[in-house]
């Protein structure tokens, strides 16, 4: 063991001299003395150091000098010993197999050693001696859990070596583990277990018999908690329980007696020694999964890097699900997570009609930014950000009162009492978090209205100056191009400054994204691990861990390859199913399916994260946009793991992928906040910039010594313009409301309506090829059919309302064009000098003016004109003609086109599209789709539980490929029937599953608890002959897509075949190109 502990460090110069003589070895020496130790039985230690790791490199390169070619992939067999401390683990495996492992009283096995030695017939033995478990001074127990499952995982036979009567603690380790290790997935084999119970004086059959069954009951019941079958976890016979005296008896010796070894127990061990190679023997060996590529040849190293990929595993993700203490632990954490879920929901969220926090707290934002529009100085907006933090803040007490008073409420049994106040302290974060981010959103408010102040005090500072400069000149421009830019670029700069260091103090900087994101994504993924079991395994980690740059879609192939691994069975069937699909062979074929594999699998994981990154443009992280998105990548998990892996050969390392995928999410959304938070200051600096420009302009022309009546009757005209398309814009939510109804009247107002036009148009009206594609994509459907239909009304709308918007822009002109020229006329009858304010003055008697002759849109035009009126520094005009020809001039010829053209051309179409996203955003709905028969949930795209479809709105179950597990018949009694819960034992492939249920709502409750409860419905236990029809005729398309049998009820071929109508195989592509391509 010194020999292997050197030269596993031979650079470290704290070894003892003892050790210094064996780092001074050849490698290849000391490899070649070591492996003659382990080929003749010497124990190796596998498991090393504090806290435990495999061992390294030079024992790895050990493993792989083994000369034991002869030794076959089923004929090397592992049996382990766990126990615990103290119990002669040790003993037994020297007894039973002649083994040399060290043996003494306390703590004799750090860790877990081996010892290999072949067996008379020539097959291979690998014997695990682990530490002890259940000590009073070990690590506790997820170190416990990890060294029993690492001997379940790892072996053939597992010996569960125990002195005396089973003890709770045992039985309750042993349910941890067994549930622990079905959620890590870390074998595919159940290992065989054979309880050893230590110094039994009463060794008859009916305690062995009562043994094995008390142990039996008691795995079944763990199993059943976790809706698994027993079977399907562990391998327990009838002959596994094996009563074993003590190993040592007393002798009198003269005065005194001493312990010898006991004759009893070396005959008892002699009898389990058989036992034990009758179960090794018994079913698959575990190296048949442990390294399933069959060309490797070396089956000890193949074992050696299966254990360590296991003990890697353990001890990345097995804390989550280790450091329970018993079963019932993780089944009252389970129900307070849901209560926990339940109560939230219930204060966060709108319900019943009852106003949520979020909705309370919105609302109190939005009237103070109504407010603040006419707060005129600094000190108001401040008193009034004061009154709303203080709103907020006795709302956030009073929901967390109540929070906490509904949580204790509904957890008052006794069994909650030691888990409830971990519960209630979390109660705090959601609403916290909350409350932040709507201080967040006032602030921003808050500092658009400062913004606001200090462009209004930099225009007064302009307009002050532009007037003092004026009147020393005598109304005469008198000041150089150069002193005006030198005066703006001061005063602006200064403005800039104070905006940047606004915008930047506001910010939230990186940490404070990533924290908030991670913080998010665990609240979601705690309250979801117990309903989406692939949750569990999620390794705890601070966000900091997170890497932007660790782009998971686009890692090469060969980081890749640690997420799955070839199952040699299920590989060589997709070969032989597909042979003739390849020209290439061997590692040629592999690697080409393998690329196949990742690409469809980088497919998949990119279009849960493009939703998520699109979702989180239109819209804040919170917890919903967050929970859709697990969920979501949930399903892409479980149908890889259950389905397309499988069929491809392959098999999913479920921890390492989940974990990765988790990552990938939260550094999704990570870089989409922040490019968010860089747009929007983006944008608002550009902003902040135009209008600099804008405002520059306007001054240097004002003051400027070039800047006469012709110039400045431009420059009028040209801010004129801006003023009136501002209004005219206004014209466009006329239009946008226009084709809202019109969309409305067709697809409804909400979701469920929507959900309810996508059925009609399918369903409803025999449209085959809808069919088709609602069975396909539903989702993808609904939207490609609104877009389809908005485009088209957009369309026409474009083409009536254009002329009208041009036409409304031209008289508004024409409007403005005739007020000048009626001013023009009336003030030639003026002796005194006339000032820009004049012509405002005019235009308000203009408007006032209550003719017969003029007609109402007039007076609307002319009440635009006075309102559209600059703001404008009141200089004097010199030549009221020079003047207003000039403005005139520049207004009809210059401004008017262009104000036409970007109203009509760009502005409208653009507000259009923008209305096109809010719509879809309403009506989109949940995405969720009934786990029978594939109907959309009718909820919000951010609803509570449970998911709803209207009763008339559910289709046969076959049309979501549910058919039977026998004969694969489509099933076409509907969802509703109450006959449907033990009427058939269903195969269900609906999202993320594919498997048989017997039982319907243990399915639902187990895979899609959001759907429950699940009411049937006498009265809607009919089909109707519009779903037989749509079978009948798109059947023969569906049924190979679904991998079903084609069997109709008698009568119905007769009675609503369409042979020219019906949907083929064939067509499936067109209509799925169809489908996905975008309009």
């Amino acid at each position: 063991m010194q020999l292997c502990n050197a030269q596993e460090s031979r650079c470290d110069e704290t070894h003892s001299d003892a050790l210094k003589s064996h780092c001074d070895l050849d490698p290849v020496v000391a490899r070649s003395v070591y492996l003659d130790c382990v080929m003749d039985g010497y124990p190796m230690q596998l498991l090393q150091g504090t806290p435990l790791q495999m061992a390294g490199s030079f024992l790895e390169s050990v493993f792989a000098s083994f000369n034991i070619d002869s030794v076959k992939r089923d004929e090397l067999f592992v049996v382990s010993v766990i126990g615990a401390q103290s119990s002669a683990k040790s003993t037994l495996l020297n007894y039973l197999f002649g083994c040399g492992f060290s043996t003494r009283s306390g703590r004799c096995t750090k860790g877990l050693y081996a010892s290999y030695m072949q067996t008379s017939t020539g097959k291979g033995l690998l014997i695990l001696d682990s530490e002890g478990l259940l000590s009073i001074e070990g690590a506790g127990r997820v170190f416990d859990g990890q060294i029993t499952i690492m001997a379940m995982a790892c072996s053939d036979v597992v010996i569960i070596n125990h002195k005396g009567e089973i003890s709770s603690e045992l039985k309750d380790l042993l349910e941890v583990c067994l549930n622990a290790m079905d959620h890590l997935k870390v074998t595919s084999i159940r290992p065989k277990l054979a309880f050893v119970l230590r110094d039994q004086r009463d060794r008859n059959t009916n305690v062995h018999a009562t043994s094995l069954q008390k142990m039996k009951d008691m795995l079944k019941e763990a199993a059943l908690s976790s809706h698994k079958d027993f079977e399907d976890l562990v391998d327990i016979d009838n002959k596994s329980v094996f009563l074993l005296p003590s190993a040592f008896s007393e002798v009198a010796k003269g005065e005194r007696s001493v312990e010898v070894p006991s004759t009893v127990f070396s005959q008892e061990t002699f009898t389990l020694r058989n036992e034990i190679f009758r179960l090794a023997e018994k079913g698959s060996s575990i190296m048949t999964f442990a390294n399933p590529d069959k060309e490797t040849e070396n089956v000890l190293l193949d074992w050696y890097n299966h254990a360590s990929a296991v003990w890697s595993t353990l001890t990345k993700y097995g804390h989550s699900l280790l450091h329970y203490k018993t079963m019932q632990e993780i089944r009252l954490h389970k129900d307070l997570t849901e209560i926990y879920n339940e109560v939230v929901a219930i204060v966060l969220e709108d319900k019943g009609g009852k106003a949520g926090y979020k909705t309370k707290a919105r609302q109190r934002v939005d009237k103070f930014k109504q407010v603040i529009v006419t707060v005129k100085d600094r000190d108001g907006l401040e008193k009034e950000k004061s009154l709303l933090v203080r709103n907020l803040e006795d709302l956030k007490d009073w929901v967390i009162a109540e929070l906490e008073g509904m949580f204790k409420e509904k957890t008052s049994l006794k069994r909650y009492d030691h888990l409830r106040f971990t519960f209630v302290s979390k109660l705090k974060t959601p609403v916290q978090r909350e409350h932040e981010l709507h201080i967040y959103f006032a602030q921003l408010h808050v500092d658009q209205k400062k913004n606001v102040l200090s462009m209004n005090d930099i225009h007064q500072y302009f307009k002050d100056a532009t007037k003092e400069i004026l009147k020393k000149s005598k109304y005469k421009a008198g000041m150089s191009r150069d002193h005006a830019k030198q005066l703006f670029e001061e005063q602006w700069t200064k403005f800039e400054y104070d905006f940047e260091k606004r915008l930047l103090k506001n910010s939230r900087s990186d940490e404070e994204i990533q924290n908030d994101t991670a913080a998010v994504f665990a609240e979601v993924a705690n309250s979801l691990q117990f309903n989406k079991e692939y949750l569990i395994l999620l390794e705890k980690h601070g966000s900091h861990l997170l890497t932007e740059n660790d782009n998971f879609q686009r890692r090469p192939p060969e980081a890749w390859a640690k997420y799955v691994k070839k199952d040699a069975t299920l590989f060589e069937k997709f070969v032989s199913k597909m042979y003739d699909a390849f020209t290439r062979k061997g590692q040629a074929v592999e690697t080409a399916i393998f690329f196949q594999v990742q690409l469809e699998m980088q497919n998949r994981v990119a279009a849960v994260t493009v939703e998520l990154r699109s979702s989180l443009k239109s819209q804040n992280l919170d917890r919903t946009v967050v929970t859709i998105a697990v969920e979501k990548a949930v399903s892409v998990v479980a149908e890889l793991e259950k389905k397309f892996l499988p069929d491809h050969g392959f098999k999913l390392n479920r921890a390492e992928f989940v974990n990765s995928f988790y990552c990938s999410l939260q550094i999704a959304a990570i870089k989409t906040l922040k490019q968010n938070q860089k747009d929007q200051q983006e944008e608002m600096i550009t902003k902040m910039r135009t209008n600099k420009e804008i405002k520059n302009e306007e001054f240097l022309a004002i003051v400027t010594s070039d800047a006469g009546d012709l110039g400045r009757a431009k420059l009028f005209a040209k801010l004129y313009s801006r003023s009136l398309q501002t209004y005219a814009e206004k014209e466009i939510l006329d239009y946008r409301e226009r084709i809202r109804e019109s969309i409305t009247d067709v697809w409804g107002s909400d979701e469920a309506k929507a959900a309810a036009h996508a059925y009609q148009i399918s369903f409803g009206e025999l449209n085959y090829r809808n069919v088709i594609m609602y069975c396909l994509d539903v989702n993808r459907f609904l939207k490609k059919h609104f877009v389809k239909r908005y485009n088209a009304e957009m369309q026409t709308l474009l083409a009536e309302c254009c002329p009208l918007l041009n036409d409304f822009v031209t008289q508004l002109f024409s409007c403005l064009h005739t007020a000048a020229e009626h001013w023009k006329t009336a003030s030639d009858t003026h002796s005194k000098p006339l000032k820009v304010e004049d012509f405002l003055n005019f235009l308000s008697e203009y408007a006032a003016e209550d003719s017969r002759e003029t007609g109402f849109l007039e007076r609307r035009y002319r009440t635009v004109c006075e309102s559209a009126f600059p703001n404008q520094v009141n200089y004097k005009i010199g030549r009221i003609d020079i003047f207003v020809n000039s403005f005139q001039d520049a207004l009809l010829s210059k401004h008017l086109p262009k104000v036409r053209d970007k109203l009509s051309k760009d502005t409208l179409p653009k507000q259009l599209i923008k209305e096109r996203r809010e719509i879809w955003m309403k009506l989109r709905g949940c995405s969720a789709q009934c786990p029978l028969c594939g109907a959309k949930c009718e909820g919000g795209p951010n609803h509570s539980r449970p998911h709803t479809v209207a009763e008339s709105h559910h289709v046969f179950p076959a049309f979501g490929r549910v058919s039977t597990v026998d004969e694969n018949h489509p099933i076409f009694d509907m969802c509703l029937d109450p006959d449907n819960t033990h009427k058939h034992r269903w195969k269900l492939s609906c999202e993320t599953e594919s498997e048989w249920s017997p039982n319907l709502e243990n399915f639902l409750a187990k895979h899609y608890d959001f759907w429950l409860p699940f009411l049937p419905n006498p009265g809607f236990s009919q089909a109707s002959d519009n779903l037989k029809r749509c079978w009948v005729n798109c059947r023969k398309a569906l049924v190979p897509r679904y991998d079903m049998t084609d069997k109709l009820p008698e009568g119905w071929e007769e009675a609503y075949s369409e042979p020219t109508k019906e949907i083929l195989p064939e067509d499936v592509e067109g209509i799925l190109k169809d489908l996905k391509s975008d309009d």
